[in-house]
């Protein structure tokens, strides 16, 4: 509960700007412009996904305290 009030106070402070350096305003807008070009390139070179279903049909009777191995990887092995 401490904490839930601590994070409200800290919300409802008023926030001053930090002041930065020019030369240090540069390199970080140049940063982030930078970084955002390869957040997009990274995008736009992303090959689609592809998937097909593979269905067995089966049926099998399972009981109370029966054990069943399921083959997840459709290798036949159990």
């Amino acid at each position: 509960m401490i904490h839930a009030r601590l994070e409200e106070d800290f919300m409802q402070r008023p926030r001053t700007p930090a002041r930065l350096s020019q030369p240090l305003h540069q390199r970080l807008n140049s940063y982030a412009l930078a970084a955002s070009a390869a957040g997009v390139s990274l995008l736009a070179l992303a090959q689609p996904a592809e998937g097909k279903i593979i269905y067995t049909p089966t049926q099998v009777t399972i009981g109370g305290n029966d054990v069943y191995g399921l083959d997840r990887e459709a290798g036949g092995n159990k």
